[in-house]
């Protein structure tokens, strides 16, 4: 899935790389609708980390829960907006960006509707870091 996104990073100089663990994750859900909503994460990455910048993937399993994150090193959000960014057509203070502010409306729903949750933490100026969590196959 990286290497759709390695043509747009490399024309910003923005490194790409994972953090996954030695052994396989085990994850119920639905590949097609959560590699989308991945893409979707990985593209605002790539959109809002400047030049040179950094953006990671990666994956953790624990008895509680799977996580997949998408971490970069970007502009970051404001903290005003930081309560509404899941909601439909938000664009928030970044007027400027490009798209209608669906994107992470759609991945929340995507992701809620398999049972997990999505959520982020930012800092203007520090970057941003998605995170998409189920609960572990074992819980269910």
């Amino acid at each position: 899935m990286l290497r759709a996104f390695e043509a747009a990073a490399a024309e910003k100089r923005i490194t790409l790389t994972t953090s996954l663990p030695p052994a396989p994750i085990q994850l119920v859900c639905d590949p097609a609708r959560t590699e989308m909503a991945l893409s979707n994460l990985l593209d605002n990455a790539i959109k809002f980390t400047r030049p040179g910048g950094a953006v990671e993937i990666g994956a953790a399993q624990t008895s509680e829960s799977v996580q997949i994150w998408v971490h970069d090193d970007g502009v970051g959000i404001h903290a005003d907006d930081m309560p509404h960014i899941f909601d439909r057509f938000y664009r928030g203070k970044n007027k400027t960006a490009s798209g209608s502010g669906l994107g992470l409306s759609i991945v929340k729903s995507v992701v809620e509707a398999q049972g997990g949750k999505a959520y982020a933490r930012s800092s203007l100026g520090q970057g941003s870091k998605f995170v998409l969590e189920w609960p572990s196959s074992s819980q269910e």
